[in-house]
Protein backbone atom coordinates (compact mmCIF):
# COMPACT_ATOMS: atom_id res chain seq x y z
CA UNK A 1 0.00 0.00 0.00
CA UNK A 2 1.82 3.62 -0.87
CA UNK A 3 0.65 6.28 1.56
CA UNK A 4 1.19 9.89 0.51
CA UNK A 5 0.84 12.09 3.29
CA UNK A 6 3.58 15.01 4.30
CA UNK A 7 5.61 14.38 7.16
CA UNK A 8 5.84 17.71 8.70
CA UNK A 9 2.95 20.25 9.42
CA UNK A 10 3.47 23.59 7.14
CA UNK A 11 1.28 25.92 9.84
CA UNK A 12 3.70 24.28 12.73
CA UNK A 13 7.24 24.72 11.15
CA UNK A 14 6.03 28.99 10.37
CA UNK A 15 5.26 29.01 13.95
CA UNK A 16 8.72 27.51 14.85
CA UNK A 17 10.70 29.27 12.42
CA UNK A 18 8.67 32.76 13.74
CA UNK A 19 9.88 31.82 17.46
CA UNK A 20 13.28 31.65 16.01
CA UNK A 21 12.80 35.12 14.30
CA UNK A 22 11.80 36.71 17.25
CA UNK A 23 14.30 35.65 19.36
CA UNK A 24 16.88 36.84 16.59
CA UNK A 25 15.35 40.67 16.62
CA UNK A 26 15.58 40.15 20.90
CA UNK A 27 19.23 39.90 20.13
CA UNK A 28 19.19 42.83 17.62
CA UNK A 29 16.86 45.19 18.52
CA UNK A 30 14.84 44.70 21.84
CA UNK A 31 18.15 44.61 23.72
CA UNK A 32 20.71 44.63 21.52
CA UNK A 33 22.63 45.60 24.97
CA UNK A 34 22.19 42.00 26.52
CA UNK A 35 23.43 40.09 24.11
CA UNK A 36 25.10 37.69 25.96
CA UNK A 37 21.86 37.38 27.31
CA UNK A 38 19.81 36.37 24.71
CA UNK A 39 22.25 34.27 22.08
CA UNK A 40 22.37 31.23 24.05
CA UNK A 41 18.61 30.52 23.93
CA UNK A 42 18.78 30.95 20.57
CA UNK A 43 21.54 28.70 19.89
CA UNK A 44 19.66 26.09 22.16
CA UNK A 45 16.87 26.43 19.91
CA UNK A 46 18.33 26.63 16.39
CA UNK A 47 19.77 22.96 17.87
CA UNK A 48 16.60 21.80 18.87
CA UNK A 49 14.73 22.60 16.00
CA UNK A 50 17.64 20.72 13.27
CA UNK A 51 17.15 17.64 15.78
CA UNK A 52 13.77 17.69 16.77
CA UNK A 53 13.05 18.05 13.01
CA UNK A 54 15.49 15.44 11.45
CA UNK A 55 14.49 12.97 14.18
CA UNK A 56 10.85 13.39 13.51
CA UNK A 57 10.96 13.53 9.48
CA UNK A 58 12.94 10.04 9.68
CA UNK A 59 10.85 8.41 12.09
CA UNK A 60 7.61 9.03 10.85
CA UNK A 61 8.61 7.36 7.39
CA UNK A 62 5.87 4.85 6.33
CA UNK A 63 8.14 1.95 6.71
CA UNK A 64 9.35 2.59 9.75
CA UNK A 65 5.76 3.78 11.08
CA UNK A 66 3.68 0.64 9.35
CA UNK A 67 6.61 -1.96 9.62
CA UNK A 68 5.30 -5.22 11.45
CA UNK A 69 5.32 -5.32 14.79
CA UNK A 70 7.24 -7.71 17.09
CA UNK A 71 4.83 -8.48 19.65
CA UNK A 72 1.45 -7.17 17.88
CA UNK A 73 -0.64 -8.66 20.65
CA UNK A 74 0.58 -6.44 23.67
CA UNK A 75 -1.41 -3.62 21.77
CA UNK A 76 -4.83 -5.56 21.77
CA UNK A 77 -7.11 -6.23 19.07
CA UNK A 78 -6.18 -5.34 15.53
CA UNK A 79 -8.03 -3.82 13.03
CA UNK A 80 -8.36 -4.18 9.14
CA UNK A 81 -8.26 0.03 8.40
CA UNK A 82 -9.04 1.39 4.82
CA UNK A 83 -5.89 3.46 3.13
CA UNK A 84 -8.11 7.31 4.51
CA UNK A 85 -8.39 6.16 7.79
CA UNK A 86 -4.84 5.40 7.95
CA UNK A 87 -3.88 8.98 6.21
CA UNK A 88 -6.22 9.98 8.89
CA UNK A 89 -4.15 8.46 11.67
CA UNK A 90 -0.93 9.23 10.58
CA UNK A 91 -1.71 13.15 9.89
CA UNK A 92 -3.00 13.71 13.22
CA UNK A 93 0.44 11.91 14.34
CA UNK A 94 2.53 14.14 12.37
CA UNK A 95 0.93 17.39 13.55
CA UNK A 96 1.24 16.34 17.24
CA UNK A 97 4.80 15.65 16.73
CA UNK A 98 4.59 19.08 15.35
CA UNK A 99 3.03 20.34 18.42
CA UNK A 100 5.97 18.41 20.52
CA UNK A 101 8.41 20.14 18.75
CA UNK A 102 7.03 23.40 18.92
CA UNK A 103 6.86 23.05 23.46
CA UNK A 104 9.73 22.16 23.66
CA UNK A 105 11.34 25.38 21.47
CA UNK A 106 9.57 27.22 23.66
CA UNK A 107 11.17 26.48 27.28
CA UNK A 108 14.46 28.42 25.85
CA UNK A 109 11.96 30.91 24.55
CA UNK A 110 9.65 31.55 27.51
CA UNK A 111 12.99 31.54 29.52
CA UNK A 112 14.44 34.26 27.33
CA UNK A 113 10.96 36.14 27.60
CA UNK A 114 11.01 35.88 31.50
CA UNK A 115 14.47 37.70 32.20
CA UNK A 116 14.11 40.28 29.04
CA UNK A 117 10.58 41.30 30.15
CA UNK A 118 9.26 40.53 33.71
CA UNK A 119 12.02 40.47 34.44
CA UNK A 120 11.91 37.80 37.22
CA UNK A 121 14.89 35.85 37.55
CA UNK A 122 14.13 33.54 40.88
CA UNK A 123 14.95 30.06 40.21
CA UNK A 124 11.82 28.14 41.29
CA UNK A 125 9.69 29.81 38.49
CA UNK A 126 11.68 29.48 36.14
CA UNK A 127 12.38 25.41 37.29
CA UNK A 128 8.01 25.77 37.65
CA UNK A 129 7.96 26.86 34.35
CA UNK A 130 9.89 24.50 33.01
CA UNK A 131 8.67 21.49 34.69
CA UNK A 132 4.94 22.25 33.51
CA UNK A 133 5.88 22.73 29.98
CA UNK A 134 7.39 19.32 29.79
CA UNK A 135 4.84 17.41 30.75
CA UNK A 136 2.50 19.15 28.44
CA UNK A 137 5.10 18.13 25.99
CA UNK A 138 5.19 14.42 26.93
CA UNK A 139 1.10 14.39 26.97
CA UNK A 140 1.51 15.90 23.52
CA UNK A 141 4.02 12.85 22.40
CA UNK A 142 2.04 10.39 23.74
CA UNK A 143 -1.38 11.54 21.65
CA UNK A 144 1.35 11.38 18.55
CA UNK A 145 2.38 8.00 19.72
CA UNK A 146 -1.11 6.90 20.27
CA UNK A 147 -2.26 8.60 16.12
CA UNK A 148 0.77 6.29 15.03
CA UNK A 149 -0.69 3.42 16.50
CA UNK A 150 -4.03 3.24 15.79
CA UNK A 151 -2.72 4.10 11.90
CA UNK A 152 -1.57 0.23 12.37
CA UNK A 153 -4.74 -1.11 13.57
CA UNK A 154 -4.84 -0.64 17.38
CA UNK A 155 -7.75 1.95 17.26
CA UNK A 156 -9.05 0.64 20.87
CA UNK A 157 -5.90 1.85 22.77
CA UNK A 158 -6.17 4.28 25.15
CA UNK A 159 -3.66 7.35 26.19
CA UNK A 160 -2.32 5.23 29.80
CA UNK A 161 -1.67 1.86 27.47
CA UNK A 162 0.43 4.19 25.06
CA UNK A 163 2.76 5.29 27.85
CA UNK A 164 3.38 1.94 29.28
CA UNK A 165 3.46 0.33 25.83
CA UNK A 166 4.17 2.76 23.15
CA UNK A 167 6.15 5.26 25.00
CA UNK A 168 7.79 3.66 27.81
CA UNK A 169 8.21 0.10 28.54
CA UNK A 170 7.49 -1.17 32.23
CA UNK A 171 7.74 -4.94 33.08
CA UNK A 172 8.85 -5.69 36.00
CA UNK A 173 9.21 -9.65 34.60
CA UNK A 174 11.97 -7.93 32.25
CA UNK A 175 14.97 -7.43 34.33
CA UNK A 176 16.84 -5.67 31.40
CA UNK A 177 17.19 -2.23 31.43
CA UNK A 178 17.60 -1.77 28.12
CA UNK A 179 15.08 -3.78 25.37
CA UNK A 180 14.57 -3.22 21.70
CA UNK A 181 11.30 -1.19 20.99
CA UNK A 182 8.53 -2.86 19.90
CA UNK A 183 7.31 0.08 17.98
CA UNK A 184 9.23 2.27 16.08
CA UNK A 185 13.41 1.65 15.78
CA UNK A 186 16.13 1.50 18.19
CA UNK A 187 16.00 0.10 21.62
CA UNK A 188 13.85 1.75 24.96
CA UNK A 189 14.67 2.06 28.79
CA UNK A 190 12.17 -0.96 30.61
CA UNK A 191 11.46 1.57 33.67
CA UNK A 192 10.51 -1.15 36.25
CA UNK A 193 14.22 -2.29 36.50
CA UNK A 194 16.68 -0.42 39.12
CA UNK A 195 19.04 0.65 36.24
CA UNK A 196 16.23 2.03 33.73
CA UNK A 197 14.93 3.92 36.93
CA UNK A 198 18.33 5.16 37.64
CA UNK A 199 17.98 6.41 33.88
CA UNK A 200 14.88 8.17 33.87
CA UNK A 201 16.28 10.25 36.94
CA UNK A 202 19.09 10.90 34.51
CA UNK A 203 17.04 12.04 31.72
CA UNK A 204 14.85 14.22 34.25
CA UNK A 205 17.77 16.34 35.20
CA UNK A 206 18.94 17.13 32.12
CA UNK A 207 16.55 19.70 31.09
CA UNK A 208 16.63 20.85 35.21
CA UNK A 209 20.20 21.44 34.53
CA UNK A 210 20.19 22.96 31.25
CA UNK A 211 17.35 25.72 32.92
CA UNK A 212 19.67 26.04 35.69
CA UNK A 213 22.81 26.70 33.12
CA UNK A 214 20.75 28.68 31.50
CA UNK A 215 19.35 30.92 34.23
CA UNK A 216 23.26 31.18 35.69
CA UNK A 217 24.42 32.66 32.27
CA UNK A 218 21.71 35.12 32.24
CA UNK A 219 22.28 36.64 35.17
CA UNK A 220 25.66 36.71 35.42
CA UNK A 221 25.31 38.61 32.22
CA UNK A 222 22.91 41.53 33.69
CA UNK A 223 25.88 41.72 36.16
CA UNK A 224 28.28 42.31 33.69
Amino acid sequence: MELNFKRTNKLIEIICLSMLFLQFLFIFTFRPYKFSINLPPLIINLFLYLLLSLIFYFSTSPSIILKKFKKPELFGHKSTLSQNQILFYLKKGVLFSGLFKLTILFIPFGLQLITNIFLMISVIFPILFTFIILCLGLYILTVSINYFLKANGFESLTLKQTIIKGLFYYNPDDKRAVVEKQFGIGTTINFASKQGRLILYVIISIPITITLLLLLVMVLSKKL
